[in-house]
């Protein structure tokens, strides 16, 4: 990821906090919200995301009602999921288990896209059928991945 520019940051209290423009608010600054503000400057500013079709920490419910959150749904045009992203700290390892977790909540969410990210290990996968995924590299611009066919 490239980041051409530099995150909003104050102390309050002895509390570091980060300035989340999509939100408009500020938030406590920690290591996984480095990564998300990060990835949300990746996206608006070098692949072309249009901001008011992001959204962050998105609440969705799971099966028997159980609430769960993405930490990133970029939405189409047309208000269908485009991407999921899910966040990890810098210093935590993209395994198995991180893309079991958003291959989980993309079977409720149904975006075409899930991007996995720790800041230095970043990974985007097309989804096929919902259970079957193809790794995409490298990461093209919002006008390319936002039309592409996919149906759930």
């Amino acid at each position: 990821m490239n980041n051409k520019h530099d995150l909003k940051l104050r102390e309050v209290e002895g509390k570091r906090e980060v300035f989340d423009p999509l939100r408009k608010k500020w938030v406590v600054y920690t290591p996984e919200e480095h990564v998300r503000q990060t990835f949300i400057l990746f996206l608006t500013l070098d692949k072309g995301v249009p901001p008011e079709l992001i959204a962050v920490e998105q609440q969705f419910k799971g099966a028997l009602g159980k609430e769960y959150r993405a930490d990133i749904v970029v939405y189409g045009r047309n208000g269908t999921p485009r991407l999921l992203v899910e966040c990890k700290a810098a210093d935590v390892r993209i395994t198995r288990d991180t893309v079991l977790q958003a291959t989980r909540y993309n079977y409720i969410v149904k975006a075409g896209y899930i991007a996995l990210t720790n800041g230095h290990q970043n990974f985007l996968f097309r989804t096929k059928d919902l259970t079957n995924y193809a790794a995409v590299n490298p990461f093209p611009v919002y006008s390319e991945w936002e039309s592409a066919n996919f149906e759930p």
